[in-house]
């Protein structure tokens, strides 16, 4: 698949199972996120990976990280399963880095840029993805259990297999719809 197909041809997969890319087949995907415009060479991405059976211990990481802030089993207990919705999670971070050059939101920008980089990678080689952040994202004892730093950011979990379903048939986009020409 070229890059403009695998491009146009992208959408979200929302049900996954096995396989998983790869360890080779993962570091491709890891390189196509290095590969992200990035202002000022920073490179503040961070990907935290789990796949098999360290997503039982990711999915006990985040309830304990969910119950610690509000206290509510109910939502730890939906929380400490939904890493089991995939054979392989990643956990895309912006690693702040003080810069004259580029301030926060455009560290956050690049690690999104990043982030497509590699779902777009991850179609093009074959497998489904899809992006999630919600609150969970921002959720501040999180953050602390994972020791990142107060200014980074959760940009979002990327969750990775193989198709489960059809994939959703896209409509034709009008560019006319959101673009102006000056």
């Amino acid at each position: 698949m070229d890059a403009i197909d695998a491009i146009i041809s992208r959408t979200s997969s929302p049900k996954l199972k096995g396989p998983a890319p790869s360890a080779d087949e993962l570091e491709i995907i890891l390189r196509a996120a290095s590969r992200a415009p990035d202002h000022g060479m920073l490179k503040p991405w961070r990907f935290i990976v789990a796949k098999e059976e360290r997503l039982n211990d990711l999915g006990d990481f985040w309830a304990n990280a969910i119950f610690e802030s509000t206290e509510d089993e109910e939502l730890a207990d939906s929380m400490r399963s939904k890493p089991l919705r995939a054979p392989m999670v990643i956990i895309a971070y912006m690693d702040f880095q003080p810069s004259p050059k580029a301030p926060r939101v455009e560290q956050i920008l690049a690690t999104g840029a990043a982030v497509q980089n590699m779902m777009i990678a991850i179609h093009a080689m074959g497998y489904a993805a899809y992006w999630r952040t919600g609150n969970f994202a921002r959720n501040e004892e999180l953050k602390h259990r994972m020791n990142l730093k107060e200014e980074d950011e959760i940009v979002g979990f990327i969750y990775i297999g193989t198709a489960d379903c059809q994939p959703k048939q896209l409509k034709p986009v009008d560019i006319h719809d959101y673009v102006t020409f000056y």
